[in-house]
């Protein structure tokens, strides 16, 4: 799942109003500094971090235009 998030960075990026939060789900945590990095890549801030097991679920906020 993780390729997949990292994949939908840059639309993500895209689609969401200016200082919109998009919650990501399903991340095996092994995967997680990879996906935080390409988020915060696009200029999203990470807000919150939730692990449960191995898989983690992540808030991230976008930048105010």
């Amino acid at each position: 799942m993780a390729e997949v998030l990292i994949g939908f960075a840059a639309g993500i990026k895209n689609n969401l109003n200016a200082g919109g939060t998009v919650i990501l789900s399903g991340i095996l945590t092994d995967r997680l500094d990879k996906v935080v990095a390409a988020y915060e890549a696009q200029g999203f801030g990470l807000v919150k971090t939730k692990i449960k097991g191995e898989w983690a679920a992540i808030a991230l906020k976008g930048k105010n235009k």
